[in-house]
């Protein structure tokens, strides 16, 4: 499966790292669920000048056959990850269901 990270520049190294070890862990279910897909994650921050800094994540999923989208935000990188590929694999079971 193909990922395809854009914003990535705008993380730093420790992000960078922090999200690609999680999307390589959340990878294993989402492959297994709908192989030969391929996934887009657009990555941007908000509110930098403070301490803290606030992540939105949209992802898309295309497969041949259908398109899946999501989206989170959340203040942990981590955090926004995990749910937006719950919120993925949510819609992936809605639409597989029969």
């Amino acid at each position: 499966m193909d990922i395809e990270f854009i914003g990535l520049k705008s993380l730093n190294d420790e992000d960078a790292i922090t999200i690609n070890r999680v999307i390589r862990n959340e990878m294993k279910n989402l492959k297994r669920e709908v192989p030969k897909s391929k996934l887009i994650i657009r990555i941007k921050k908000a509110d930098i000048e403070g301490r803290r800094c606030r992540y939105s994540l949209q992802a898309r999923l295309d497969n041949p056959s259908i398109q899946f989208s999501a989206q989170s935000e959340e203040w942990e990188l981590p955090k926004a990850v995990h749910k937006i590929f719950g919120k993925l694999s949510n819609e992936i079971h809605r639409n597989f269901k029969d």
